[in-house]
């Protein structure tokens, strides 16, 4: 059986006091491992503040970047646009005088066929007759 009398008080304070220190091992125990499990949270949360601080800067970057290019559109848009048509109003000038200048040479050629006709008729006429007088009515033509 169980201790009586002196003995068993002290047994039942000795059993009160193993079980204190088991319940205080215990919770010993469990405040290490909260406290492992604490230290590896707050090692993941910097981590993670680290990477959302990276790419805040990224996106930041990212954003003043197209701000950059936002503004050199507005800005150059319009010089851009003056320039294309400065370029479309050459474009037609030079095709207007591509074009006049095919015109004239057009013309230039159908004179020289008219002249060489002309000197061509006068020629026979030179040779049919062999007189000077034609001759020289050539030579008058032609100035």
């Amino acid at each position: 059986g169980r201790p009586k009398g002196i003995a068993a008080d002290v047994y039942e304070q000795w059993t009160a006091v193993a079980e204190k220190r088991r319940i205080l091992h215990d919770s010993k125990m469990r405040l290490r491992e909260s406290q492992m499990k604490l230290q590896t949270d707050e090692e993941r949360l910097i981590k993670g503040r680290k990477q959302l601080q990276e790419q805040a800067e990224l996106v930041e970057r990212e954003r003043d970047q197209l701000r950059k290019e936002r503004e050199a559109l507005q800005r150059d848009g319009p010089v851009q646009r003056e320039e294309l048509e400065k370029l479309r109003v050459e474009r037609q000038t030079a095709a207007a005088m591509v074009e006049a200048i095919s015109n004239e040479r057009r013309q230039l050629c159908q004179e020289r066929m008219r002249i060489e006709e002309e000197l061509a008729k006068f020629q026979r006429e030179v040779d049919n007759s062999g007189s000077v007088v034609v001759r020289e009515k050539v030579f008058a033509g032609l100035n």
